[in-house]
């Protein structure tokens, strides 16, 4: 078994026992939402998402500290590219973006409980990696609602990173929705979230999220996918070199 696999397992063994009592608690409730989503309002989800977000992370002892949040802009249809240290990431964005944000995610894990219906409620994107078609017709799905004023999440390195001080690659073909789309993109570091779950039962953590300043269309007006992304990733990179132990 991989290594990235088995820390998985780690993680998710000791996210159910830290979160037994929301699992028998809320599962219930966020499984029949979910099947009946379309009776609820927009500002509904989100406030049980976040009120649900919030839960678990009080239960695993994590505190998420948003520094920057004056740079998200007022005004929905946003591409937010964040640096990926741990499952536990979408939490923190999900906890400290003010509005509503649909997460980029693999198709193979959208099966599993809780995540599933969280995907569900916030409308997430769910893409399958090993078909360039399904692939296509995903972004080009996002590309469409970023004009139409959906705010979107992506961890553009495609899997978590063990050597979290330095990213791996971006993978480029991300930047075509907001290229098409031209909404702005938000450059946001994760830190410390690597250390979640590592040590003992009561240990209690700090997650830092830093919303940078954001990058206009008519910033990067003219540019490939390829410069996008590497000034997208040099801005993380940055912040990770200044913050991260």
């Amino acid at each position: 078994m991989d290594r990235g696999n088995e820390e998985g397992k780690i993680i998710l063994r000791r996210a159910l026992w830290r979160n037994w009592f929301n699992i028998f608690t809320c599962y219930p409730k966020l499984s029949y939402v979910a099947r009946h989503r379309a009776r609820y309002s927009e500002r509904f989800k989100l406030r049980f998402v976040k009120s649900l977000v919030r839960k678990i992370l009080r239960a695993s002892n994590i505190k998420v500290v948003a520094h920057g949040t004056e740079n998200i802009p007022s005004k929905d249809g946003c591409f937010i590219c964040c640096n990926h240290q741990q499952k536990f990431d979408p939490l923190a964005i999900w906890n400290t973006f003010p509005k509503s944000v649909r997460v980029i995610v693999e198709e193979e894990v959208t099966d599993r409980p809780f995540i599933y219906e969280i995907c569900e409620l916030t409308r997430s994107c769910k893409i399958n990696r090993n078909s360039n078609r399904d692939a296509y017709n995903a972004f080009k799905h996002i590309t469409s609602d970023l004009v139409n004023g959906a705010n979107y999440l992506i961890f553009p390195e495609g899997e978590y990173n063990s050597d979290v001080k330095h990213l791996l690659p971006f993978k480029n073909g991300c930047f075509k929705a907001p290229l098409g789309a031209k909404v702005p993109i938000i450059p946001a570091a994760i830190i410390d979230s690597n250390k979640v779950l590592l040590g003992h039962f009561f240990q209690s953590y700090k997650i830092h999220v830093y919303y940078l300043e954001p990058i206009n269309p008519e910033d990067y007006e003219g540019m490939k996918t390829c410069e996008i992304s590497s000034m997208v990733q040099s801005r993380i990179q940055a912040v990770v070199d200044k913050y991260q132990k």
